[in-house]
């Protein structure tokens, strides 16, 4: 299985169970440590990925209802739309 990404989904539940047999009488090794950081790494980066996705097509809805309520390209003086709409969001 060496240089092969496996993927399995893990509880957080049973991550917790993992974690907690590292103390106690249970002496992590360098592997155990090692193994835990991957993971976390690993689940952190595919959070990160997921997050920018989202934003990204947030960004994207957000752009098309701009369009679809100024017009493709916007209207040529903000008081020709009113000045403002529910696109402005920062307002």
């Amino acid at each position: 299985l060496e240089g092969r990404i496996l993927e399995r989904e893990l509880t957080f539940g049973h991550f917790l169970e993992l974690v907690l047999t590292l103390r106690g009488t249970n002496n992590a090794t360098v592997k155990d440590i090692v193994d835990l950081r991957k993971f976390i790494k690993t689940s952190h980066e595919k959070l990160n990925k997921e997050v920018r996705m989202h934003r990204l097509a947030s960004f994207r809805t957000a752009s098309k209802a701009q369009s679809v309520l100024h017009g493709t390209d916007g209207p040529a003086h903000p008081s020709a739309c009113g000045g403002r709409h529910a696109c402005d969001v920062n307002e």
